[in-house]
């Protein structure tokens, strides 16, 4: 709305500028010092208004400037929120995966280590039973012999009786 007025401003300068200068060629009268004094104060009047409209122009285009960075901060930041989301999606993902293969390299690893541990007791007590199979074999050799002993015993008593 401003930089309308201002444009507006200008064109109505522009023709006064124009109207003037195109009715002074026509005037072949010459002009009176009084006549040339008043040009002058309205040539520095006309001066002041393009002065006035040129400050104004700048104010606008300042603030057009300000409006465009203050889009472009929050574009940026924008930008930058949705890049921090991606990376923090992806950092997350990774510790995920990383969590679940160590979930599996562990309960793998356990599962291993149960089976070998179950081999080694299996070994263990197949070790332990087959030497008190062994033991009860000799008990049993031993009390065959006590008991052919005993017998031997007993019947060289009854013998010598």
């Amino acid at each position: 709305m401003k930089i309308n007025t201002v444009y507006l401003l200008l064109i109505a300068l522009l023709g006064i500028i124009v109207s003037a200068s195109i009715a002074q060629q026509n005037q072949n009268v010459p002009k009176t010092d009084t006549e040339v004094e008043k040009l002058k104060i309205q040539l520095q009047t006309v001066e002041n208004e393009k002065m006035k409209i040129e400050t104004e122009l700048a104010k606008a285009n300042a603030e057009l400037i300000n409006t465009n960075i203050d889009k472009l901060k929050g574009e940026l930041r924008e930008s930058n929120n949705d890049w921090l989301k991606a990376w923090t999606i992806w950092f997350w993902t990774i510790i995920g995966i990383f969590v679940a293969i160590l979930i599996g390299v562990s309960y793998v690893f356990g599962y291993w280590l149960k089976s070998r541990t179950d081999k080694l007791i299996e070994n263990e007590v197949e070790k332990s039973l087959n030497g008190f199979k062994e033991a009860v074999e000799k008990v049993e050799i031993l009390e065959d012999q006590f008991r052919i002993l005993r017998i031997e015993h007993a019947a060289s008593l009854l013998e010598g009786l």
